[in-house]
């Protein structure tokens, strides 16, 4: 390993092939630049629009839509609890489904609930979010 011809051939095999880019700065200089503040956790609003939306915006799939609160009323009666019981792990019943985390496994737990409260609050259960179980 001495041998300056043997680090001279290993140097070559370990040298770059192309350039990587993030965005469009090379990647060799977005790593060496100053960490970047860690984002600010979403707010219901925001996980809702980038995930919920795509059901509970149009109805697909029997979703309740947003702020029907005739419809909303049902999912009300059933509780905070098993609301989040349904967002966390999904629900099949007669008027359609709802995938686990709204098909976005990559949300935490805190993110679901944090949609489903928004949808809840906009939806007509406000007294739901203030009790806490939705007696």
């Amino acid at each position: 390993a001495s041998d300056p011809m043997v680090q001279q051939q290993l140097a070559a095999r370990l040298e770059p092939v192309g350039e990587a880019y993030v965005g469009n700065v090379p990647a060799a200089t977005a790593t060496t630049a100053a960490p970047v503040a860690k984002a600010a956790p979403q707010s219901g609003k925001e996980i809702w629009q980038g995930t919920c939306s795509a059901c509970h915006a149009t109805g697909v799939a029997g979703a309740p839509k947003i702020g029907d609160k005739a419809i909303w009323a049902k999912h009300i009666a059933k509780g905070l609890k098993t609301l989040e019981d349904h967002a966390l792990h999904g629900f099949h019943g007669p008027a359609g489904f709802m995938p686990p985390k709204g098909g976005n496994p990559a949300l935490t737990d805190e993110q679901v609930i944090k949609a489903l409260k928004y949808m809840v609050g906009q939806s007509g259960g406000e007294k739901l979010l203030k009790s806490g179980n939705g007696g």
